[in-house]
C-alpha cells in the first residue's frame, strides 16, 4: 500500500546498460504476442526502429507525432481511447521524462495490457535538458517502483539504474564538494507485470 512508508534500501541496484531491456525483449519474443511501443518515432538521427527486435510478434508503434515507424498517432495519456486490453507487452525507451503526467500514463498502460502482460520503461535519472518544452521529469528507481506498484495493478519484476556517471559543479562550493564521490547514473529502468 502507498500509505505505508517503504523499508529503507541500503544500496541502489544497477545493471549493465541494456541488460534489463534485453531480459524483457527475450521474454516477449518467446511468447510471440502483441507489442506496443510508446514513443516509436525516430528522434535521434540514424536511430533504429525497435520493430525488428520483436520477430514473430505483432508490433504497434505509437507516438504523438507521425513518422515511418509510427502506426498510431495519439497521446499516451489516453491510450485506452485507442486500444483495449489487447497487448502482451508495452515498452518505452527515453519517453517517461517527456510525459506531463506519468502516473496517468502508467494507469493507461495497465488498461491496454492483458492480465500477466509485461511492461518495460527506460528513462533518465541524470541527463541534460532536451526536447524542450517537453522535458519534465527525472526518476529514481523508487519513483518507477511507485508508478508500477501494486495499487496501480503491477508487480515490479526488476528495477535498476544503468550507465554510471559522476557529477560535479562547474563552480566549486564547499557544500557540493562531495558530489563527484557520490554514485550517479544516467538511466533507470523498470520491468513489471500487470497483476
Amino acid at each position: 500500500s502507498l500509505k505505508q512508508h517503504p523499508a529503507k534500501t541500503k544500496e541502489a541496484h544497477w545493471a549493465e546498460t541494456g541488460a534489463l531491456f534485453e531480459e524483457f525483449r527475450e521474454t516477449v519474443v518467446r511468447c510471440s504476442g502483441k507489442v506496443l511501443e510508446l514513443g516509436s518515432r525516430q528522434v535521434v538521427p540514424g536511430g533504429q526502429s525497435k520493430r525488428n527486435l520483436f520477430p514473430n510478434c505483432s508490433y504497434t508503434g505509437f507516438d504523438y507525432y507521425r513518422d515511418d515507424n509510427t502506426d498510431v498517432v495519439g497521446d499516451a495519456h489516453e491510450l485506452s481511447k485507442f486500444f483495449g486490453a489487447d497487448f502482451d507487452a508495452v515498452f518505452s525507451l527515453a519517453v517517461f521524462e517527456h510525459l506531463a503526467m506519468p502516473w496517468v500514463v502508467a494507469a493507461e498502460i495497465n488498461k491496454v495490457l492483458k492480465i500477466g502482460g509485461l511492461t518495460f520503461h527506460s528513462t533518465h535519472f541524470a541527463f541534460p535538458v532536451h526536447e524542450r518544452p517537453w522535458d519534465f521529469w527525472r526518476y529514481t528507481d523508487q519513483a518507477l517502483r511507485v508508478l508500477f506498484s501494486p495499487p496501480l495493478g503491477f508487480e515490479v519484476i526488476e528495477c535498476a539504474f544503468d550507465t554510471p556517471a559522476r557529477m560535479h559543479p562547474d563552480r566549486p562550493r564547499p557544500e557540493l564538494m562531495h558530489l563527484p564521490l557520490e554514485p550517479v547514473w544516467v538511466g533507470v529502468s523498470v520491468f513489471a507485470r500487470k497483476t
